[in-house]
């Protein structure tokens, strides 16, 4: 067979270095560079012409200088490093004055007696950006958090207020009950006495009034007419359930009627609509007032406005709520591996979170322009298909987003009217769902539109500053999942491209971790050692067949252990033939290898020298038996066990040839 040529390192170097993604830099111990790839070109801003021959000092900022010359006079001093060689992150400076952070690995090699040393630069501008805003988001929940906590300790002192104010009333029933019984006495004393009471309501905080025992309410204190825009002539008797809402008022009467018919005092809260015509809540107290006898007097009771009690409350719940679902939707994004998985993590949170009659995600196809769905919640099969994929022209607020990379928010005032007003062509579409709210967020990367996420609501909306704040946090929580899949997506990019490199080669391929388990293996490599690739990941190569004392095991951990490329030639035990392996030490720890299969070459090598050393015995022996006999000496541990050679005598008298042994060893 053909033996195989050896492979040119320099020109697989080139290559490699040419095609890298990364920047690779080599410079002497003067810090003079003497090559530098593609990618370095286009990370620095310079030329090769303008780079090679010129100090490597150029591109580095001016407070690294210093440390850089120090630590090159201090390492080829005394070989020591003054900081790692691995996943360094520093900053280069580009020919445009721009500061980029890299993460630099470092190397070293000799080459005609000088001292080369590599560097390979990865602009890591993305995620040192992407670990800012995560940061300046985790600042943000925490700000949150605490205004959250603070109106919550607001509400409980609210809380505290109304129970004391409440307990201060109970009190006062009980006086007004004392001063009840009292006035059983004498008429003109009593009528002082209800005089005063009067006053006293009026001068109370509250809504008062009081009831004669059958529920009949005969007088309001002026707080009640101030609240409700009405007159005495209004309210008197039942006329208090104009100012009801009507959903409550039967309930309400149902457990006043109960209170009248057992003497129990009545306690509730229900709205009460005000002279603006808006309801608020309010706590409902009455008292029975009872005579001498122990009959009910009069009924007293209060109305306590509740509304700033219940709003703080409300606002803290859904604060409450907004910061789990933030927090929830940061789990769902770590865990997203796919675009369509992000997008239904952020509809189905910001659906849950804000009540939204549908919500939905679009994608900007960066090809053709337009939006492509990449999720949704609550579209009727009648729209989902004309939404699948639509121009970014079209008159809606998902395209007009998308097209202007700037938020929407249409709610208050002008409910459905108002989106009409804005978007007409959309008329069929808002009379099929019935939505009155919309809201429209674009989702940024590098300041641009890349997606929108588009929420509608069937009752009008006021999108208040705490409502477009948690839009904005989801969109840019998505923003930050999309910037991490569209990595993701390139990491496996190149690592699909550099194995179908690695695939192509005829050599055999594998690289290890430090406790030397397969990490990759190529076709050919699995091939030679007669394993499936399946098979053989993961796979601890100590632990195989004929492993313990092979020669490219000792190398393997050599290189591990020096971190230094080694290369051998020997019998494999594990595979059975003759290898040429190089090792070069990993960045991870472990050992990358390639290796040929040279046992042809070694058979020719081997038949090469038996032929040599044959002619040497047959030309160096005076006599050909004795040097026959060497011959087969050499023989016998090259092709067998034992060897015989027999000569044919041609003087046979007979005419028979005669065989003649002349040597056996």
């Amino acid at each position: 067979m053909t033996s195989i040529p050896p492979l040119d390192t320099g020109e697989l170097y080139r290559i490699l270095a040419e095609s890298a993604s990364d920047a690779i830099v080599t410079i002497d111990g003067e810090s003079i560079v003497l090559s530098i790839n593609p990618a370095g070109e286009a990370l620095f801003g310079y030329s090769a012409a303008e780079l090679l021959g010129t100090s490597l000092i150029r591109v580095m900022p001016e407070r690294y200088q210093p440390a850089h010359r120090a630590g090159m006079t201090h390492y080829l001093k005394t070989g020591k490093r003054r900081i790692p060689w691995k996943a360094v992150q520093l900053s280069i400076l580009t020919k445009a004055g721009h500061e980029i952070p890299v993460e630099i690995s470092f190397g070293e090699f000799a080459s005609a007696g000088r001292h080369i040393f590599s560097a390979v630069l990865r602009d890591v501008s993305d995620r040192v950006a992407a670990e800012a805003t995560l940061a300046a988001n985790a600042e943000q929940l925490q700000g949150q958090a605490v205004e959250l906590e603070r109106q919550v300790e607001e509400a409980q002192a609210v809380s505290e207020e109304l129970e004391q104010a409440n307990e201060e009333l109970h009190q006062m029933n009980v006086a007004l009950e004392m001063a009840r019984a009292d006035a059983e006495a004498a008429v003109a004393r009593m009528r002082s006495q209800e005089a005063e009471y009067r006053a006293l309501a009026n001068s109370m905080p509250t809504l008062a009034w009081m009831a004669k025992p059958d529920g009949w309410i005969f007088w309001y204190n002026e707080r009640w007419y101030e609240y409700t825009g009405t007159a005495p002539v209004d309210m008197e008797g039942w006329g208090w359930q104009r100012v009801h809402d009507p959903q409550t008022l039967p309930h309400v009467l149902e457990l006043w009627s109960a209170s009248i018919k057992t003497g129990e005092p009545f306690e509730m809260t229900f709205p009460l609509r005000g002279a603006d015509g808006s309801f608020r809540p309010f706590l409902t107290r009455v008292f029975p007032l009872r005579g001498a006898h122990n009959e009910i007097v009069r009924w007293f009771g209060t109305n306590t406005d509740v509304s700033h009690e219940r709003a703080a409350r409300l606002a803290a719940e859904s604060a409450t709520e907004r910061i789990r679902r933030l927090q929830s939707l940061t789990a769902l994004l770590a865990r997203a591996q796919t675009l369509h998985d992000i997008a239904s993590a952020v509809v189905h949170e910001a659906v849950e979170a804000t009540g939204a009659h549908t919500g939905m995600v679009a994608l900007r196809d960066g090809d053709t322009g337009d939006a492509v769905l990449l999720d949704e919640m609550g579209l009727p099969d009648s729209l989902r298909s004309d939404y699948a994929r639509f121009p970014i022209s079209r008159d809606s607020p998902t395209a007009e987003c998308l097209r202007t990379n700037a938020a929407i928010f249409v709610g208050m005032p002008g409910g459905q009217n108002g989106l009409l007003a804005r978007y007409p062509a959309l008329r069929d579409v808002w009379d099929a769902v019935g939505r009155s709210a919309v809201a429209s967020v674009p989702i940024r990367l590098h300041d641009e539109a890349v997606a929108a996420m588009s929420f509608t609501f069937a009752e009008p909306q006021m999108f208040d500053a705490e409502d477009q704040d948690f839009f904005f946090a989801l969109a840019a929580q998505a923003a930050q999942a999309i910037a991490r899949v569209h990595a993701f997506d390139a990491e496996r990019s190149e690592r699909r491209r550099s194995e179908s490199i690695v695939e192509a080669i005829t050599d055999g391929f594998a690289t290890f971790d430090p406790e030397l388990h397969f990490t990759y293996v190529n076709a050919r490599a699995a091939s030679m050692f007669g394993v499936a690739k399946s098979d053989l990941q993961g796979r601890d190569i100590t632990a195989m067949n004929q492993a313990s004392d092979s020669p490219f095991l000792h190398l393997l951990r050599k290189v591990i252990a020096e971190r230094a490329p080694g290369e051998l030639e020997a019998f494999g035990s594990i595979m059975g033939r003759w290898l040429a392996l190089r090792a070069y030490p990993s960045e991870d720890g472990g050992v990358i290898v390639y290796f040929q299969d040279i046992s042809n070459r070694r058979r020719q090598q081997d038949a090469s020298l038996f032929l040599a050393e044959a002619s040497r015995l047959l030309t160096s022996s005076p006599g050909y038996e004795v040097a026959l006999r060497n011959l087969a000496r050499v023989a016998i541990p090259k092709l067998g066990e034992w060897c015989a050679i027999h000569l044919v005598d041609s003087e046979n008298n007979r005419g028979v040839p005669k065989l003649t042994r002349v040597a056996l060893v």
